[in-house]
């Protein structure tokens, strides 16, 4: 065999092998994907309770459940970006996001996961008194809620306001939110919250990403819920999660909203 043969028969192999290389690496061998365990605590205020949290990947739908001590231990989780929710009945959910986990062993949360058992009461419906009318205005409205309250019972409201109509608190699509307190010495079902200088609140107040959506004419949409927490910071023993869209907080320790007011903004 001349040596023109044979220098065509070593083309002919190398152009087959370069024909069986692959995106992934060379004749067609896929990278390896690296796959670990991602293992946390989480805690209630009720130590009876601990047990049977739900731990779950949002992405991967990848579920497990807290033992007695709040323990908890996800397997063959694929490297990547996740969204780590904490669940259990009668408790506000929390979230962890853009979890990193890189794979190849055991990663271990560090954030301290508390629930916050949700309130026993319920704000079942909202009449508007006064919608502002100018930037010195306060809007206020009663609120009525089930159960009545017991003798000096403290309770939480927190009032949301929107630009969408059927928006749901929870899911972070408000813009602007502030909490009551509201208590009497005698039983009561129904509260009247007032806020003073919401105008400028809703037309200036900015959060960590986005400016205020709001400007004079529009519709602004309210409601109410009832919460197991007060202030504008959640406490560690808050249900909540950031909203990252506006950069703020979605507190997730509140009851089913009210019915929806509006008003438009002087």
């Amino acid at each position: 065999m001349n040596r023109y043969i044979l220098n065509a028969l070593l083309a002919i192999v190398i152009i087959t092998v370069i024909g069986c290389e692959g995106e992934e690496g060379k004749r067609g061998i896929p990278a390896p994907v690296l796959r670990g365990s991602i293992t946390g605590m989480v805690t209630t205020a009720i130590k009876d309770d601990i047990k049977g949290i739900e731990v779950k990947i949002a992405e991967t739908s990848q579920t497990v459940l807290t033992d007695s001590i709040g323990n908890w231990t996800i397997n063959d989780v694929k490297a990547g970006i996740y969204t780590l929710e904490f669940s259990k009945a009668g408790y506000g959910i929390s979230k962890i996001q853009n979890y990193s986990f890189v794979g190849g062993g055991v990663s271990r949360v560090t954030s301290l996961i508390t629930l916050t058992k949700l309130p026993t009461y319920t704000a079942t419906h909202i009449d508007l008194i006064e919608a502002p009318t100018d930037d010195l205005g306060q809007f206020s409205c009663i609120v009525n809620f089930t159960p009545e309250a017991p003798r000096s019972e403290v309770r939480y409201f927190r009032v949301y306001f929107s630009k969408n109509r059927n928006y749901v608190p929870t899911s972070g699509d408000f813009f602007y939110t502030t909490t009551f307190t509201g208590f009497q010495a005698n039983p009561y079902t129904d509260i009247t919250l007032r806020v003073k200088g919401i105008v400028p609140n809703l037309k200036t107040k900015n959060s960590l990403s986005s400016m205020s959506p709001f400007v004079k004419g529009d519709s602004v949409y309210v409601v109410v819920c009832a919460s197991a927490s007060s202030g504008s910071t959640p406490l560690t023993t808050s249900g909540f999660n950031d909203n990252l869209n506006f950069g703020q907080y979605v507190y997730t320790d509140i009851t089913s909203p009210t019915n929806t007011v509006s008003f438009v903004l002087p």
